[in-house]
């Protein structure tokens, strides 16, 4: 949950956060499914793999980077992380030390009996050092992007220097070879880009909200954005989430629907029936908890369709229905993670590793 100085709540923050959680469950619980899970309709899933890898995700990641550059901007305005070295130890805090303590919980509650000790540390050392396990890997890449932004702070804090910035980054996405080492540092690149462009939209906020500030120019603005998606999906097929980088076409497309969307979204939370929508108690819980439902949701997902739960809820003639079953498994998955989330960060340890 997401409030300002004044107590008033940044309600589209709070519903886009939790959208792409939630995008981000549906995303990995249908790649599980077409993992081999269920043997006789791999080939089924496997037809619609495309659409997965292709569809709402490709929005959902850049754009929770996106929020994350806002934010950080939106505290700075207010005064807060005024000091470096606080600063940086309460992102090790919430990126770093979870990112450890997950990777190796994780490895040893799911390869403890598949391999031995010593190759089981070593794995698990060299998931640390490289910033390299499954969905974990977006902790240590954030981290370096708040680090990143606060040695430009440092540098200049012209606003002429940054848009100079956001396209040096923009080009760097596609420059810099993508590779692990030193906590993922290696792989910042395109995601730093999405960062910095949440940043600068901060900045640049009260222009673009002038701009745009009658409603008809931001639909119109979306549907033009909609109508250069499809053209660029017609000529160029569709943007791969597998692939590091997306195309630079992609990138640029992106970038306008996520400022798009987010001017929207920020005229709506003036509605008072939209904002009640924005600030009802689920989405605020989700949006508390989408951390831990980040995190959990990949450990839990396939406990969920394990061996046992197959014969015990007879998944195999479930996931038969492959329209309906994926559905039901990402929404079980999500609501898990949900309850093991509140109740971890009732202890002690969950409050210091997730806030």
């Amino acid at each position: 949950m997401i409030k300002t100085t004044k107590g008033t709540h940044l309600a589209h923050l709070d519903f886009l956060r939790g959208l792409c959680v939630l995008t981000v469950v549906v995303f990995h619980c249908y790649a599980f499914l077409t993992h081999g899970h269920f043997l006789a309709m791999r080939e089924t899933y496997l037809q619609f793999d495309r659409i997965n890898y292709c569809g709402p995700i490709v929005i959902a990641m850049p754009l929770f980077t996106f929020i994350s550059g806002y934010l950080y901007a939106y505290l700075r305005g207010i005064g807060k992380y005024s000091k470096d070295k606080p600063f940086i130890k309460n992102k090790v805090r919430r990126l770093l030390l979870p990112f450890i303590f997950f990777v190796t919980f994780f490895c040893i509650t799911t390869e403890f009996q598949q391999t031995d000790l010593t190759t089981l540390i070593k794995h698990i050392g060299h998931c640390i050092a490289f910033g390299a396990y499954n969905h974990l890997w977006y902790l240590p890449v954030l981290f370096w992007c708040f680090i990143i932004i606060r040695i430009f702070e440092r540098l200049s804090n012209s606003k002429i220097v940054l848009l100079l910035f956001l396209v040096i980054a923009y080009i760097l996405a596609f420059v810099i070879p993508v590779s692990g080492f030193l906590f993922n540092l290696g792989k910042v690149a395109p995601w730093f880009y999405w960062f910095l462009l949440g940043y600068t939209y901060f900045k640049f906020r009260d222009s673009l909200m002038l701009l745009f500030s009658n409603r008809n120019r931001k639909i119109t603005l979306l549907l033009l954005v909609c109508v250069c998606e499809i053209g660029l999906i017609h000529f160029f097929g569709f943007p791969d989430y597998k692939r590091p980088q997306f195309i630079a076409s992609e990138f640029v497309i992106i970038s306008i629907f996520i400022i798009a969307l987010f001017i929207v979204f920020e005229d709506l939370t003036k509605s008072e029936k939209i904002e009640k929508i924005f600030t009802n108690n689920l989405v605020k819980s989700i949006s508390k908890y989408s951390f831990g439902i980040y995190i959990f949701h990949y450990w839990l997902a396939p406990i969920i369709i394990s061996s046992t739960a197959k014969r015990v809820f007879h998944l195999e003639a479930f996931a038969e229905h492959y329209y309906i079953f994926p559905i039901v498994f990402s929404i079980a998955t999500f609501i898990a993670s949900y309850i093991v989330t509140y109740l971890f960060q009732k202890t002690k340890l969950g409050k210091y590793l997730l806030g």
